[in-house]
């Protein structure tokens, strides 16, 4: 902890506290490694908007459904294209009401954890 002119003031508790750990991952990486932690994605493989334009007009023309939350569970069109793609690459049957469509790993490894951990 810094000894700086306000630490008499902190709470007790922030003796023990640490650095984020993603913190830490961030100041590491690396320009050569693909790092799968700390939010930092390649930016090469973000969508490219050929016509950004088109898309600011087209969210703006449909913003009643644009900015509304998709289902929790994900759209079902998306779904059936994921059923549609386990079934071509992997010949598994999947009902698209059994796909669960996450907003990264984070949640997915939550969930997985929620449903296969018990608390002790």
């Amino acid at each position: 902890m810094s000894d700086d002119l306000y630490t008499k003031f902190y709470a007790s508790r922030v003796a023990n506290m640490r650095s984020s750990e993603i913190r830490e991952l961030l100041s590491i990486l690396q320009q050569d490694v693909i790092s799968f932690a700390g939010g930092a994605p390649d930016p090469n493989t973000f969508p490219k908007i050929e016509n950004f334009q088109e898309a600011v007009e087209y969210a703006l023309a449909n913003y009643e459904k644009a900015f509304q939350y998709g289902t929790t569970e994900g759209l079902l069109s998306f779904r059936k294209q994921i059923s549609a793609f386990m079934y071509r690459q992997m010949n598994v049957k999947i009902d698209p009401e059994n796909i669960l469509v996450t907003v990264g790993s984070q949640e997915a490894l939550d969930i997985i954890g929620r449903v296969f951990l018990d608390y002790r």
